[in-house]
């Protein structure tokens, strides 16, 4: 019997032994379970705030592809304008360029038929002194009045004379 009581104490004390040890399983079961459910926490807050993140860069994208487009399209417009106006210009040199050159043709014309004019009066003024010489009005008429056709029949120091036009 005393066998049996040092038995049934050592199976007590095995029977507390274990269930100290159970007890002490199930507490940091407990705390397993609490360690995931903050983990678990911590993954979903993490997920959405990937969630988030994702929409935001989708969003971000989207906005970017929008502004390029918009930026692209308006640069083109742009593009468009300038070279328009690039042609503008250049057709309205163009006219100028023609305009000048008509206006230089024009004005070469007026100069020659003035130079032409003023040699035809200085022709008729010297006739006129011939003529008037002629009639008597005067005795002596200066041979660079009549003209170069006349230069022929005047002395050589005469002839280096130069001729009034």
């Amino acid at each position: 019997s005393r066998l049996w009581r040092e038995q049934q104490r050592a199976n007590a004390n095995s029977e507390d032994a274990l269930q100290a040890q159970l007890a002490e399983v199930h507490t940091e079961a407990q705390q397993v379970r609490l360690a995931l459910q903050e983990a678990e926490a911590g993954r979903n807050a993490a997920l959405l705030e990937v969630q988030k993140l994702q929409v935001e860069v989708d969003v971000t994208r989207r906005e970017t592809a929008e502004s390029a487009t918009r930026s692209q399209g308006d640069l083109e417009k742009r593009l468009r304008e300038v070279t328009e106006l690039l042609y503008q210009k250049q057709a309205q040199l163009e006219r100028l360029t023609a305009e000048k050159s008509v206006q230089h043709l024009k004005l070469e014309r007026e100069l020659s038929s003035v130079n032409h004019k003023l040699q035809e009066a200085s022709t008729a003024r010297n006739r006129a002194a011939a003529i008037s010489a002629i009639n008597g009005e005067d005795d002596v008429v200066p041979i660079n009045t009549l003209g170069e056709h006349h230069a022929s029949v005047a002395a050589p120091a005469f002839r280096e004379q130069p001729f009034e036009q």
